[in-house]
């Protein structure tokens, strides 16, 4: 959701900075924000490169993708009741950049 008294690529311009959507029919999680400068201020520099690593792999398979969007490994459907340890690591980094 845009704020409207904020630029639109700091976190001034976002009530949100980050989504997180568990597609269910490919069983792929997807996360982003709004554009890479944004999660470079959240995530620090590399944005959710950052955070890539730091979520469970998946049968020894990595998440990946770029500085504002990726997700779970490809191909390797994400166990939905893993969602939570998920949410938890992300939402720990976003309350770490507001501290």
């Amino acid at each position: 959701v845009r704020q409207p008294e904020g630029d639109v690529h700091t976190t001034a311009g976002w009530k949100y900075w980050c989504a997180i959507a568990y597609m269910e029919r490919s069983g792929n999680v997807l996360i982003s924000c709004p554009d890479p400068q944004v999660a470079e201020a959240v995530f620090g520099p590399g944005g959710l490169r950052n955070v890539f690593d730091l979520l469970p792999s998946i049968d020894g398979k990595n998440w990946g993708g770029r500085e504002a969007a990726g997700g779970s490994p490809r191909g390797v459907p994400f166990p939905p009741e893993r969602l939570p340890e998920v949410l938890e690591i992300v939402d720990a980094l976003v309350r770490a950049r507001e501290a």
